[in-house]
């Protein structure tokens, strides 16, 4: 689905599309030496106008992070940094590239799919099975995802019967979980303990929600999108989707004292999950 001229040049269309490009070269979505789909391909995927893409594509150029080669397309040079991203927005990828950085680590994410959280995951266990973080011992993660029956407001098709938007979504949901699960074994071989826990609970996040060994977080509303892209090209037009990767993020510290909404977020995600657990025994005592 296209995207109209005077929508798509908002700066914060740009800025989106900057941070979702950065976000896959940060996690390994697009390796460092492979070069970018087209801007086509760009475009329908990120739901932006193709001249959107090439301004994106030049502001990573200027950060470093890939080439422009006419002819040739786009290459990734390198991955970003915690600290080369235009601007002074917040980046998901900043604050897991410092996640690991103390013996003992905690992160509590509640999404719709925990896909980009688990890609940049994977990551960091990179770097710790390359000998980097040496004196990390134990990493804690809560993941908080909608459970697999709710009738979810979004993704889904506008024609009740058309289930194929919520089956990808299933999926989608079990593959990072299913990831996550590859990182503990992952860590285990590096002497690192991983206690991960996973639990559903029965609505639709209207935003994604990290919390960093807690004292940071980091929090990113989904914007909707009209028309979905299944796994095999197929377009699913009559159908609402979010854009989840490349979302605006803003940053809260418990630093910021306590009327900080740091505070009020934290204990949004601590309420949920022991919701899952009140859920549990009033079902037993039925």
């Amino acid at each position: 689905m296209s995207v109209s001229d005077g929508e798509d040049s908002n700066p914060r269309a740009l800025s989106r599309v900057y941070d979702a490009l950065e976000s896959r070269i940060a996690d390994g979505t697009y390796p460092v030496g492979s070069t970018l789909p087209s801007q086509r391909v760009l475009a329908s995927n990120l739901n932006c106008s193709r001249d959107t893409v090439q301004k994106a594509a030049r502001l990573l150029a200027d950060a470093g992070l890939v080439g422009l080669k006419q002819g040739s397309g786009t290459f990734v040079l390198r991955k970003p940094s915690s600290d080369s991203s235009p601007q002074d927005r917040p980046r998901l990828h900043s604050f897991m590239s410092r996640l690991f950085a103390a013996p003992e680590a905690s992160l509590d994410v509640f999404a719709l799919t925990g896909e980009s959280v688990v890609g940049l995951f994977r990551t960091q266990v990179q770097r710790v099975e390359d000998g980097e973080f040496s004196g990390l011992r134990k990493v804690t993660v809560r993941f908080l995802l909608p459970a697999e029956d709710t009738a979810l407001y979004y993704p889904r098709a506008w024609d009740p019967a058309d289930d194929r938007p919520l089956r990808r979504w299933q999926e989608m949901a079990r593959g990072n979980v299913s990831g996550m699960e590859q990182c503990r074994s992952r860590l285990a071989r590096c002497d690192v303990e991983l206690d991960l826990e996973v639990r559903r609970i029965p609505l639709t996040p209207q935003f994604k929600l990290c919390v960093f060994n807690g004292t940071h977080v980091l929090k990113g509303y989904y914007r909707l999108e009209q028309g979905i892209e299944l796994e095999d090209g197929t377009a699913v037009e009559g159908a609402v989707d979010v854009m989840g990767v490349g979302a605006t993020l803003r940053h809260f510290t418990a630093d910021a004292g306590p009327d900080s909404e740091f505070f009020d977020l934290r204990g949004v995600f601590d309420d949920l999950w022991a919701m899952v657990d009140k859920e549990r025994e009033a079902l037993q005592k039925n």
